[in-house]
Order: structure tokens, then sequence, then C-alpha cells
């Protein structure tokens, strides 16, 4: 449920970026200062898996609102903690579903959490309340589950939308894993030729061994490994696994944090916009407290 907007010169971005320094790293990608905070103040939930929460859930702004069921065109634009302290005062008064700030933490929980809307808007505290959801539905997810990765993502279902598979088919955990996977860097490993140490510790060729090259490999002109035009792995597209544990996930028991009695949200994202901002009736509905 990311809330941002494009705008018209890269000043304005940039005065947005300098008069508000949590907006600083309001995009789609991996917050150093979010997973710094997440420290401490969502001690129970590694760091990395709160930086991609956050990413996908608000695009790392602090001050987004989502309100569910309205159209992306009528959503709020909130820049600043008082454009969301207004509006999100307001959704509270009419009894409106929305989500806020970092995790994007739903109205229905607030009661439960024992905080206010307006508390969500303090990045500690929302992510506080994030290590509280996730944690329950973790700890849910864990008792049919042994497995941490399987159980982690099926806790990421449960976050979205209360339970621990809706979150496969309407795609949120595949989009969390999404940008797991962005922003995760391959290192290309060091060269090793006949196990000979080459300088700076790394494993290579001596240079008799780098002259004895085949005859009809040390002809002028040949082609290298590089001008095989082969497809390598990036070029299958195959199908993720969250795909599959969906398929295998179809009987799992509601958790900690899902209300039955809720219908799904779904996901909010339209055709028309490139928006990853996923909604849910039943969106992380807390049951039990940690």
């Amino acid at each position: 449920m990311a809330n941002h907007q494009t705008f018209t010169a890269v000043i304005a971005l940039a005065l947005v970026a300098a008069g508000n320094p949590l907006l600083a790293n309001a995009n789609g990608k991996l917050s150093m200062s979010v997973m710094a905070l997440a420290k401490q103040c969502a001690p129970n939930v590694a760091p990395e898996t709160v930086g991609y929460l956050v990413s996908h859930e608000s695009r790392n702004n602090p001050f987004a609102v989502h309100v569910n069921g309205v159209p992306w065109s009528k959503q709020p634009k909130t820049e600043t903690f008082e454009d969301a302290k207004g509006v999100v005062e307001k959704l509270a008064r009419e009894g409106a579903s929305f989500d806020t700030g970092y995790g994007q933490i739903w109205s229905g929980n607030l009661a439960a959490l024992g905080v206010s809307a307006v508390d969500m808007l303090e990045p500690c505290k929302n992510l506080a309340a994030l290590d509280r959801i996730l944690s329950d539905c973790y700890r849910a997810a864990v008792v049919t589950n042994q497995d941490g990765q399987a159980a982690l993502r099926n806790a990421l279902s449960c976050y979205n939308t209360g339970n621990q598979r809706d979150g496969y088919t309407n795609g949120y955990v595949g989009k969390v894993l999404a940008v797991a996977q962005a922003n995760n860097t391959m290192k290309v490993p060091a060269l090793r030729v006949d196990g000979v140490e080459s300088e700076g510790g790394q494993v290579g060729s001596s240079v008799g061994q780098e002259n004895a090259l085949p005859a009809e490999n040390a002809r002028l002109g040949r082609s290298d490994g590089f001008d095989d035009s082969t497809p390598d792995g990036f070029a299958n597209s195959t199908q993720d696994g969250f795909e599959v544990m969906a398929r295998q996930h179809d009987g799992a028991p509601n958790e900690g944090l899902s209300h039955p009695a809720k219908t799904i949200r779904g996901n909010v994202q339209q055709e028309e916009i490139n928006t990853d901002m996923d909604s849910e009736v039943g969106r992380k509905e807390m049951a039990s407290t940690l």
C-alpha cells in the first residue's frame, strides 16, 4: 500500500527531501535508515525483513496514508507529518478503513495495538507495531511449518491478509520477495585455474599455465566465452516459489492475527498505475498481543 507521487521537476523532489529528512529515502529501494531504526524499534524482526516490507508497503515514506477502497487518483497526497495528521484524524472520525506510515498499519488493528492513527506517523512507533503484528503471524506460522523461510513467507501473507494463504494468491508475498531480490547484489567469485593462487590471495594460474593454451585456442581472432550467445539463467522465466507454495498451503489454518469473519481487501494495484499498493479489508488483524 505504497503512497507516492510524481514530481514535475527535479528541484521539487530535492526540496521535499531536504525539507523532510524522513522522505529522503521515499522510494522502492531498501532504506539503510529504516533498517537502522528497525534494530531499535522492531528488535524481534530481522532489519532486512523490515526494510523489504517497508519498501514495498510505503516506499519508505513515513507519512504514507492509503484509504482502502478508494481509487488511486483520489488517494491523499501526504508529504509532511502535518498533512498526514490531518488526513488520518479525519479518516478516524469518519470510521474509514485506512493504512498508515512505514508499515501501512491498518486502522482496524489500532485498538488492539493500543495506539492511535497519529501515533503510526511516528517512525519508531510504526515499526514497533509492524514488529508486533509480524511476530504474532510468525509464531502462528512456525506451528504448521518448521522451515524458517517458508514460515516467514506465510507470516508475510498473514501480515497482509490476516491468514497464511491469501497473501500468495493476491501476489503480496511475491512482491515483497521481488523487493528482496532487487536489493540482493551478487558478487562474481574469483576465477580458479589449476588451484594456483593469484595476487591478492585470489586463486588463479601461473604465467606458464596461461601460455600453455591448446593450439586451437591460441589462434588469433578466436571467439572467447563471452561471444557465445547462449541463454543464461536470467533468461528463463520460471514460476517463483510463492506460486508453488500458494498451492501447498491451501489448508493452512487462520493465524493469531487473522479474523475469519473479515473479507479480504485484495490487491488494490490498478492496471492504469504502476504501484504496489496492496489493500485487503481483512488485513493484519490482531487477535493477540506479544
